[in-house]
């Protein structure tokens, strides 16, 4: 009888520790997650968006966070990179096509809704709004817009808002 309660207080005691390990594990994991350099928030990996600045990789949740980024006087980038929504892949960003305004908003506060009449509404500022999401195929983004809504854009049409104080 008492060799069954010390293997049984054996095995709580292991299943706590591994409990307890495992919850140090994920809190760690999280606190590594990149973040965006604008907003902060962690990255997600169908929208990801990066650039060189000097020797710097430096990361955005979203094209719409670079444009903000640019906006704020932060110019001096090379090698623009877009995740493609479809494949998670990363392309040149002047090789992608974007959808802009779509009823996807995959890194926005969760304080943006979709109204009534599929429309979205917002109850406060947000940086990614409204969103971009990235395309390496023109028909994938054609697709995502007929099914999504929001208007195709050019890298370049992007980078010129970006220019605009």
């Amino acid at each position: 009888m008492k060799a069954g309660l010390w293997i049984g207080a054996m095995i709580a005691a292991a299943l706590i520790a591994i409990g307890g390990l495992s919850y140090l594990y994920v809190r760690a994991r999280q606190a590594e997650a990149p973040q965006c350099n604008v907003c902060r928030r962690p990255i997600p990996l169908q929208t990801a968006f990066a650039v060189l600045v000097g020797r710097r990789e430096v990361w955005y949740c979203c094209p719409r966070c670079w444009v903000s980024a640019q906006r704020a006087g932060k110019s001096d980038y090379r090698r623009p990179m877009a995740t493609d929504y479809t494949s998670r892949e990363m392309f040149p960003a002047e090789r992608c096509i974007y959808v802009e305004g779509s009823d996807l908003m995959p890194c926005c506060a969760p304080d943006m809704t979709i109204g009534n009449a599929g429309v979205p509404a917002v109850q406060c500022f947000d940086r990614c709004f409204p969103s971009v999401v990235a395309f390496a195929s023109p028909e994938e983004a054609l697709r995502f817009s007929k099914e999504h809504g929001g208007a195709i854009l050019s890298f370049q049409t992007l980078a010129d808002e970006a220019r605009k104080p």
